[in-house]
């Protein structure tokens, strides 16, 4: 998954930084859905991460320096006009920053709510910051996204899946985009390890992984 996820931010942003010269401007944030946050939590986490990761930009410091992150003194959890000062505080950043795309890792978490809400109450959620900031929302995750995309008709029509399938070994073309992403992966990991040799058996790893980078 971290191949997948520095191809695909790396791309995004060469795409939208082509499109803007001040380099002022943040064009992608990268945040992500963490398992047992439901609900509102989830979305108050998401506020939390893309604060975060702008915050000490210039252009929005002195606003959100004045922003809670986390609740008040004495409480366990953040009350309804906190929560929406969270929110206002990150439509104000992402217009000053002119923030293009939000990529949302391991966005099938998301799904996860607890009564009365229900998942497709997460979806008008996502529609409606992206109506308001008119930010892309590109959710990145394992194959229950595709349910919950389309529990929504109308995010269903706006949205495109893409999808990212299992290197096919048979394949010549394929089989060499898996080798190079092992070769890729070998190299960065932190361990001292023969990458030659080991590339010589990239059966073995192509066989234990069925083919799927990222698993």
């Amino acid at each position: 998954m971290m191949i997948l996820r520095l191809c695909v931010q790396r791309h995004l942003a060469s795409r939208f930084l082509a499109e803007e010269s001040n380099r002022a401007f943040v064009p992608v944030v990268w945040v992500e859905a963490r398992p047992g946050d439901y609900g509102t939590y989830a979305r108050l986490d998401y506020y939390r991460q893309v604060l975060t990761a702008l915050r000490e930009h210039a252009a929005v410091k002195d606003r959100l320096m004045q922003v809670a992150l986390i609740p008040r003194a004495g409480r366990k959890m953040m009350d309804v006009v906190e929560s929406l000062d969270l929110r206002e505080a990150v439509e104000y950043a992402l217009e000053r920053l002119q923030v293009k795309a939000i990529v949302i890792d391991e966005a099938q978490n998301l799904m996860q709510v607890q009564a009365p809400l229900r998942p497709v109450d997460q979806l008008e959620w996502l529609k409606s910051m992206t109506n308001h900031t008119q930010v892309l929302h590109v959710l990145v995750g394992s194959y229950d996204l595709f349910e919950f995309r389309n529990l929504n008709g109308q995010a269903a029509r706006r949205g495109r899946d893409i999808h990212f399938p299992r290197c096919r070994i048979e394949q010549k073309a394929e089989r060499a985009e898996f080798v190079g992403a092992l070769h890729y992966l070998l190299s960065h990991v932190p361990l001292t390890c023969d990458v030659d040799r080991l590339l010589k058996e990239w059966r073995w790893f192509a066989e234990w992984s069925v083919g799927v980078l990222g698993s």
